[in-house]
């Protein structure tokens, strides 16, 4: 949910540990990532830093993991004072309280201990068992600060958002066969509103909705949505046939009836030698664009124009693969 590939990187300070490093115990392994850097400019600069943690049971056939980030879009606007945010001040963020009633005296936060920064936090598990080509994930985040304990016992799911997903090869007696499900769940909580603050995930438009380059870092679907995804095909060795099939809403909750697409791909590979050959399909529609139709032009079908697309993508590209002595 805080971070994927829907983007280019960018500049940033990286430190951590990995599998690999001497902090082991058996079967037990830490995972420690930490980084900075400016993600773009409003009034001022603005950073992203973060941390992700994770702590993996291996053995022969199994690998079990729990895990854990924590990350700040920070920075962008002029504060009252002399004293103006830096990249030190936005590295420091992810070690600071959890409750806004721990920030309250800070120097850059107002009243109870609000702040224009935008976090996420989430808590992730994640299982795959090796002699059934299994993997199982889990993960919630949430948007923001809770207020104090009291809230997190009210509401503790004020901004909570959710990811469930099963991979697998193998299916039907047949060892080629592979399966895949996944839903994400952002849709905005109906009692968030009543809560003071917003609990909308992305909501700071000084941070372009937490976007780089025009795409978003995170959660491409964007606030009050959700994704489903689905694929069920055949990967063999040489030749492989993946149908796929996506279905997304934006503005599930406060933006009725939603922005609806509906996405149905399939992806062809066949390998010969140093050579791939690879061809995609993808047939889209988009529903409701810009969210500018009534319930009525929905239930009847009398679409304003402009607000329906289909598109439909082919794709062929071939690869080969040099070998090259040194």
């Amino acid at each position: 949910m805080a971070m994927s590939n829907n983007t280019s990187g960018f500049k940033h300070y990286f430190f951590g540990i990995n599998e690999h490093s001497p902090l082991k115990l058996k079967n037990l392994r830490l995972n420690f990532n930490y980084m900075v850097g400016e993600v773009g400019v409003y009034q001022t600069p603005f950073y992203f830093s973060g941390l992700a943690t994770s702590l993996t049971h291996k053995s022969k056939n199994e690998s079990i993991t729990i895990g854990f980030t924590r990350t700040y879009v920070s920075g962008g606007i002029e504060l009252n004072g002399s004293r103006q945010w830096t990249i030190i001040d936005a590295a420091l963020l992810p070690a600071e309280g959890l409750l806004l009633s721990s920030k309250k005296d800070l120097w850059y936060t107002k009243g109870k201990g609000i702040d224009r920064w935008d976090q996420i936090m989430t808590f992730f598990a994640e299982g795959y068992f090796k002699d059934h080509n299994l993997k199982v994930f889990f993960e919630i985040g949430f948007n923001d600060h809770l207020h104090n304990l009291a809230e997190l016992r009210a509401h503790w799911d004020v901004s909570a958002a959710y990811l469930y997903g099963v991979r697998k090869l193998g299916l039907f007696g047949n060892k080629n066969i592979l399966f895949g499900v996944e839903y994400l769940d952002m849709i905005q909580r109906t009692h968030s509103n009543h809560r003071g603050t917003t609990a909308t995930w992305f909501d700071e438009d000084i941070y372009n909705s937490n976007s780089y380059l025009g795409r978003r870092w995170s959660v491409h679907s964007g606030p009050d949505s959700d994704d489903f995804y689905f694929y069920l095909g055949y990967k063999g060795k040489k030749l492989s046939i993946v149908p796929i099939f996506n279905f997304e809403r934006h503005g599930v909750t406060y933006h009725f009836p939603p922005e609806v697409k509906i996405e149905t791909r399939i992806d062809i590979r066949y390998k010969h030698h140093d050579w791939n050959f690879n061809i995609h399909f993808e047939n889209e529609y988009f529903e409701n664009i810009g969210f500018s139709n009534s319930n009525d032009n929905i239930w009847l079908e009398t679409y304003n124009q402009g607000t329906i697309r289909r598109t439909k993508t082919l794709i062929f590209s071939v690869q080969k693969f040099m070998k090259t002595k040194y």
